[in-house]
């Protein structure tokens, strides 16, 4: 397999831009240790939402880097993208019953418009093989465990949606489909 040298577009850049700003926003959570030790519940909460940060990320970067092309349907589907970052960012804190609603509806549109992205280059290549294939897979996975996670938390089982969301960043980590 050949690769090939592809440019960085300015909206990558920006792209990565907003994610800089969620890992700043991420900070907050273990900013003032007590007594000079970070409290094991704020470190547990600042792990936990940088590996959804940091996941939601790789998803983008990696279907750019293997078949962005940066057709007119995925500027529209990244900025829709980037705003669900910025809503996920703008809702980190330490109140995790506060947090989960928005915070997972965030990460289920950044996941669904990768997914779609994807969509479209297994239609065009007509075929579920393959690394967009087994993306795909993932994705509707990983998706399916928000979608129960909100759930949850739109019925009060607020003491599920954390497992859940554990769930959703190892099942996205370490799924893998030949």
């Amino acid at each position: 397999m050949e690769i090939t040298k592809k440019p960085v577009e300015l909206i990558e850049l920006f792209y990565d831009l907003i994610f800089v700003y969620a890992i700043s926003q991420l900070t907050g959570l273990i900013n003032e240790p007590i007594g000079g030790i970070i409290p094991p519940y704020n470190f547990t909460a600042y792990l936990i939402t940088c590996f959804v940060i940091l996941q939601a990320w790789l998803y983008f970067t990696n279907y750019v880097n293997r078949y962005g092309q940066w057709k007119w349907y995925e500027y529209a589907l990244v900025c829709i993208n980037m705003i669900a970052v910025i809503c996920m960012a703008n809702t980190i804190s330490l109140d995790w019953n506060a947090m989960y609603f928005t915070f997972d509806i965030s990460m289920l549109i950044i996941l669904l418009t990768v997914a779609a992205m994807y969509s479209v280059h297994v239609y065009r290549e007509k075929s579920l093989k393959g690394a967009a294939g087994n993306s795909i897979t993932i994705l509707s996975i990983v998706c399916t465990i928000y979608v129960i996670a909100i759930l949850c938390s739109s019925f009060g089982l607020h003491s599920y949606v954390l497992p859940l969301n554990v769930l959703a960043v190892l099942a996205g980590a370490f799924l893998c489909f030949s």
